[in-house]
């Protein structure tokens, strides 16, 4: 599973992803996705055999195309941009570098339909153009993010915070970033005797819980805080939320013996 033990931790054995790009694939996107995703490798690699036999640049691209293939069984390629951005590059330059000697394409490698081949190398561009925004806007928050950790670790209280709601309000759909500020307030809470700030952290760890509900580690965080709130408060509705919290983290990592 990829899952490592650390200082007898069963926590540390949760692991972000699978271990193979096809049952990460299932997992995300579901049989209709998987089938899409096997037939784009079943007519790659029908479609290369013959040109490897001939040896040179197309066998090389062939070759490097199984090799991911062969990858994608123990790895999740996609995580990596570098390795996505290959596994399309490498089937691309397959027909393109396989052609007849005076340049002009075989027969296999031409096409009656030049239309859809402008119209798929059109919307490929639209999508790598669309994929760079998010990526740089995902750099953008990341970067953000950091910086404010690092102004609160300078004592910069509230340019901090300023900063990490900025980043989480820029990626709302990232559960890390609202775990990550439900963790300050936690602290700050509970050092600073505040139910306030303790309020803040449950409110936070339930928009992780929202964004990621299988993550067993942001409901047992939930609980605590929740925990904290009804210790001070000795209000039952912060019992009873903590008690849910507990209980669905059991649920989701049972063999966890914290939970």
């Amino acid at each position: 599973r990829g899952a490592r033990r650390v200082e007898g931790n069963a926590r540390a054995l949760e692991t972000q992803h699978s271990h193979s790009l096809f049952f990460e694939m299932l997992a995300e996107n579901g049989l209709l996705g998987t089938g899409a995703f096997l037939a784009f490798w079943a007519l790659l690699l029908r479609r290369i055999a013959p040109r490897m036999a001939g040896g040179g640049a197309a066998a090389g691209l062939g070759w490097g195309a199984i090799a991911l293939f062969v990858h994608a069984q123990l790895d999740f390629d996609f995580s990596d941009p570098s390795l996505a951005s290959f596994l399309f590059i490498l089937p691309a330059l397959i027909p393109v570098r396989s052609g007849r000697p005076d340049g002009r394409p075989d027969r296999a490698g031409s096409s009656n339909r030049p239309w859809l081949t402008r119209l798929g190398a059109g919307l490929i561009i639209l999508i790598m153009v669309a994929a760079g925004i998010r990526q740089a806007r995902l750099y953008r928050a990341d970067r953000i993010f950091q910086n404010g950790l690092t102004e609160l670790s300078q004592g910069t209280g509230r340019p901090g915070l300023e900063s990490l709601h900025r980043a989480a309000g820029m990626e709302p759909d990232n559960p890390h970033y609202w775990a990550q500020l439900a963790d300050l307030y936690f602290q700050a809470g509970r050092f600073g005797n505040s139910t306030v700030l303790l309020e803040k952290a449950v409110e936070n760890y339930r928009r992780a819980v929202r964004v990621e509900p299988f993550a067993s580690g942001y409901h047992y965080r939930l609980g605590l805080a929740s925990e904290d709130l009804a210790g001070r408060t000795g209000q039952a509705v912060w019992k009873r939320g903590a008690a849910t919290a507990f209980r669905r983290a059991a649920e989701l990592y049972p063999d966890n013996p914290n939970y």
